[in-house]
């Protein structure tokens, strides 16, 4: 006697849309670049990655790929060490 066979295959679960930027970089994160207190000028901050650029203004909230705030962490971090070696090595 045959019976029905049910229906288990695994429940798929909906996934967004992907933007053509997250297909080609990944997630998309939302970052805002402090104001410097105290400095008239406000410079964007210049970041690349592979071939592609991004000029990102202070005190504006921009949506970046993963890549471009992992490059930001690690300048930050590089600068302070930077300023700790020259702090440390500095004749006087």
């Amino acid at each position: 006697m045959a019976t029905k066979k049910e229906d288990t295959a695994p429940e798929v679960q909906e996934q967004e849309e992907l933007t053509e930027d997250e297909k080609l970089w990944g997630k998309m994160v939302k970052i805002r670049l402090p104001v410097i207190p105290g400095q008239a000028k406000q410079e964007a901050l210049f970041v690349g990655c592979n071939t592609r650029t991004w000029v990102i203004p202070r005190g504006v909230e921009m949506e970046v790929p993963e890549c471009v705030v992992e490059i930001i962490n690690h300048s930050e971090e590089e600068m302070i060490r930077a300023a700790q070696f020259r702090e440390a090595n500095a004749k006087g």
